[in-house]
């Protein structure tokens, strides 16, 4: 699977951030907390009305839904 421009909403902030769907998902959560300073631990990421799991181990189960430009929100 390809590279994703991902559009990440955190309050009413706004980041877009690159998701490779090869690697470990716990890389997208590091970029994550590189343009948000929120920590790995403390993150709740919402995608398509569900909460993604902590501990996740690849994209498989979202392939279907990848897509350039996807809307995913961190709630506090």
């Amino acid at each position: 699977m390809p590279v994703f421009q991902i559009k990440l909403k955190m309050l009413k902030e706004m980041y877009h951030i690159e998701l490779n769907s090869e690697e470990h998902p716990l890389k997208f959560r590091e970029a994550i907390e590189a343009a948000t300073c929120m920590a790995v631990s403390s993150q709740r990421i919402k995608c398509k009305g569900k909460l993604v799991p902590a501990d996740l181990e690849n994209w498989d189960d979202y392939k279907e839904i990848l897509v350039d430009g996807l809307l995913m929100m961190i709630m506090m």
